[in-house]
């Protein structure tokens, strides 16, 4: 039985992880070498880097065959949803006297698990679930 959790996997989500934050980087220092305003620099560095994080999960980290049409919702969903839960870490780790860093990797270390396995079981996964065990459900064995 193959684990839950490969380290392949697991290093190839952390490799494009930082890849996409080194990206989101980029262009936003670019951006904002041209002139371009500190907010709309920060959301087209921010919305380049997550669709890269997207495309580079999906093909390399987690080998998805699923609708992409049905992926991106659930990928949105799942950032807004670890987004939320990275404000609420943060808050929480301050009100307990924390220094900004602590709260700030305590914050990031909840989301990025998160994310792990929100793309594994619910983005990229849950299509290629629906359909073997559709076909199980069938008896033909065959993917639907």
């Amino acid at each position: 039985m193959d684990r839950i959790f490969s380290k392949q996997e697991t290093g190839r989500y952390v490799i494009v992880g930082f890849s996409g934050v080194l990206l989101d980087y980029g262009i936003y220092s670019l951006l904002l070498y041209a002139g371009v305003l500190t907010d709309y620099a920060k959301f087209v560095s921010f919305a380049l880097g997550a669709s890269y994080v997207f495309f580079a999960q999906r093909y390399w980290t987690f080998h998805s065959k699923g609708c992409m049409s049905r992926e991106i919702p659930r990928y949105v969903a799942l950032y807004v949803a670890t987004a939320v839960i990275n404000v609420i870490v943060n808050k929480c780790i301050l009100s307990l006297g924390c220094a900004y860093w602590v709260a700030f990797l305590c914050a990031t270390g909840s989301s990025t698990i998160g994310n792990f396995v929100g793309q594994k079981f619910f983005v990229f996964a849950l299509e290629q679930y629906m359909d073997e065990h559709n076909a199980e459900a069938n008896g033909s064995g065959v993917k639907m």
